[in-house]
């Protein structure tokens, strides 16, 4: 069997490879400059990297913060997204408009191309002001990270085109698939777009929309042939996506998502990217430089030794092909109670389920979907903006876990005469001296009271709310 890759550079067919894994592999200006500029202004899942190095560079200019500050104002609108839903398993299958643009710029010539093939996706203002900033960003963008990227970006196009025959990823993808029970046509190419990220970076990121793969290269990184494992792990979120409804069903019943059960429902949770870990990061990684990476597979610990303690087994399915099925899921989520005794007193699984009250007097719903989105995984949010301060506070979901009302420093005062809200909590809130803010579990009510200084300080407060791990008491814990 012959391993298919075309390379495509500038839009330029190289080479070819695959009969049954169909990838092309590209590197687009364009696109480059789309995930640049998401980088710049905070968007969840893209290279803190990039930011930083452009923030210490002289390209940073008063100019330039003027541009990326224009272009933050438009967040929400690129936050609109479409979530779909199948049958009984929730996949978390989800477009936004920043990710449907970015496929598009993979394909587009030069930003003016790139305008016509997003027409419709934004309003017509907010659309003008989008290409206007892109193209006010693009000689910065050149400078600090076009230019100097480019040929390196191009080997290592040359570089996976070159390798990937040896490697046997067709034979790969063909277990996977097997193992996955996925119903993916060998005829539906995979696009995987790389882009640079400077050199010196010590993380990378990648993204996956259905068959279209998003990687960032760091430049003159040295372990170049380890990144292929991150390019699978890709691949194998399309493949899980793709599963037959008979398996998501036996998915479902088995893991039981909307279980009480902590352990059930944290397996489910982060089953996908356990599944495409081990798969990429832990067999790929280690057929490629034949020997199990001894860093960290994944930054997320439930992700990272889940898919270590199942490695061995995983093994075992691929060489039997064998399809995932209830024993696996068992053993997984025995490895998971084990590994995380203290789980269902943990943040990652009482925010699995959450319901959020704000008051849109000094919030917005995308900033707190964005901001929440970029600290906790979770498998169902609601969102309600408050009009009016006086008005009664009426917790809508049943099937939930949690209820976080979040309040801002300047909500406190006009709170006082709420009376449908603790005014003892809101009073021991306000003596607080975190440096971000500070929350107050009352079990009473079973709600997280969330103080947050400043709107700005949204997703720091949710950072390092997230990084506490446990809930704690009924005291005020200051959030620095």
């Amino acid at each position: 069997m012959r391993l298919l890759i075309v390379i495509i550079l500038a839009f330029t067919s190289l080479n070819s490879f695959a009969q049954n894994l169909n990838v092309q592999f590209k590197m687009n200006k364009i696109h480059s400059l789309v995930v640049f500029s998401y980088s710049l202004i905070d968007i969840r899942g893209y290279s803190p990297a990039i930011k930083e190095g452009f923030e210490h560079s002289p390209f940073y200019t008063e100019t330039v913060k003027s541009i990326i500050n224009d272009q933050k104002k438009l967040i929400e609108d690129l936050a609109v997204y479409a979530e779909y839903r199948n049958a009984g398993t929730y996949y978390g299958d989800e477009f936004s408009v920043k990710s449907l643009i970015e496929v598009q710029a993979s394909m587009s010539r030069d930003l003016d191309d790139l305008s016509g093939r997003i027409r419709g996706l934004l309003p017509v203002g907010v659309h003008q002001t989008f290409i206007n900033n892109l193209k006010k960003l693009e000689p910065s963008f050149e400078s600090f990270l076009w230019k100097p990227s480019e040929g390196e970006l191009q080997k290592m196009v040359n570089f996976y085109s070159q390798k990937s025959t040896e490697w046997k990823l067709d034979q790969m993808f063909q277990k996977a698939k097997i193992f996955y029970g996925s119903r993916w046509d060998d005829n539906v190419p995979f696009d995987i777009v790389l882009y640079p990220i400077p050199s010196g970076s010590k993380h990378s990121n990648a993204k996956s929309f259905g068959s279209f793969e998003s990687v960032g290269i760091v430049i003159n990184e040295k372990d170049v042939e380890g990144r292929v494992g991150v390019i699978f792990h890709e691949i194998c979120h399309s493949l899980y996506s793709a599963q037959s409804p008979e398996l998501k069903e036996t998915l479902t019943s088995s893991l039981k998502i909307r279980s009480e059960n902590a352990f059930e429902s944290g397996t489910a949770t982060y089953l996908n990217e356990i599944l495409a870990t081990v798969l990429g990061n832990g067999i790929v990684y280690e057929k490629v430089r034949g020997e199990v990476d001894k860093m960290d597979w994944y930054n997320v610990s439930y992700i990272n030794w889940g898919a270590r303690d199942i490695l061995a087994l995983t093994k075992k399915y691929l060489d039997e092909g064998k399809q995932i099925d209830k024993e696996y899921l068992k053993a997984l989520q025995g490895s998971f109670e084990k590994r995380f005794p203290a789980f269902d007193k943990e943040f990652s699984w009482l925010f699995s389920k959450v319901e959020i009250h704000y008051f849109k007097e000094s919030l917005n719903t995308a900033d707190v979907r964005t901001n929440f989105k970029k600290a906790f995984r979770y498998e169902s949010l609601s969102i309600y903006g408050v009009e009016k301060y006086l008005d009664k506070l009426v917790w809508k979901e049943t099937d939930i876990k949690s209820k976080i009302l979040l309040i801002t420093k300047k909500d406190l005062v006009q709170l006082k005469r709420n009376i449908s809200i603790s005014q003892k909590v809101l009073t021991k809130l306000g003596k607080s001296k975190g440096i971000n803010g500070a929350y107050y579990f009352s079990d009473k009510e079973k709600v997280v009271y969330l103080l947050v200084n400043d709107p700005e300080h949204l997703i720091t407060a949710f950072d390092n709310l997230s990084k506490m791990g446990t809930l704690k008491g009924s005291a005020v814990t200051e959030i620095n």
